[in-house]
């Protein structure tokens, strides 16, 4: 059950399995106006019969990425499916992995390059897993250094290893 005041007024809010209550209440209790809502059928409480958990697809990492980041996806059971990465006009952009995949935890490196192998622009780009009807998307965030648009230093006083050479880890 949780309160909120709101001009004087309280919201009571209750949930009992599959069904969500909401009543406002006046300051001393009084009941102003009560609205019940049912899950749609088919939806079970928690330990009601609920269905086994499907595959899951982990947050990538690191993220944003700068260079490769790892998604991690779980299946529960072997399953067929494919974890590709799109961009956000909703093109595929690279398949990291592709068939049957085993009853465990799955880990898949993107290093920001297409199925070319040419490195993909700066931006949001979306993981998208398939297993059979069960689909999970994740987002990826690539930020590049370097680049016409934000140079490194080509000074040579520039402190460190050879900043600048584009690439170099520094």
């Amino acid at each position: 059950m949780l309160a909120t005041a709101q001009a004087n007024h309280y919201c009571k809010v209750e949930i009992d399995g599959t069904s969500l209550t909401l009543t406002a209440l006046t300051p001393t209790g009084e009941v102003i106006d009560s609205f019940t809502r049912s899950a749609p059928s088919g939806v079970t409480s928690p330990g009601e019969g609920a269905p086994a958990p499907g595959i899951i697809l982990h947050p990538a990492y690191p993220n944003p990425l700068n260079g490769t980041t790892t998604i991690e996806f779980t299946a529960p059971s072997p399953t067929t499916g494919t974890l590709s990465v799109y961009n956000v006009a909703g093109i595929k952009v690279r398949t990291l992995a592709e068939g049957q995949f085993a009853a465990r935890t799955h880990k898949v490196a993107w290093d920001g390059t297409d199925d070319q192998g040419r490195a993909v622009e700066s931006g949001v780009y979306f993981t998208r897993l398939t297993a059979g009807k069960t689909v999970r998307t994740g987002r990826v965030k690539l930020v590049k250094s370097g680049g016409p648009q934000n140079p490194l230093p080509t000074s040579s006083t520039a402190s460190g290893p050879d900043m600048g050479t584009p690439g170099t880890s520094w």
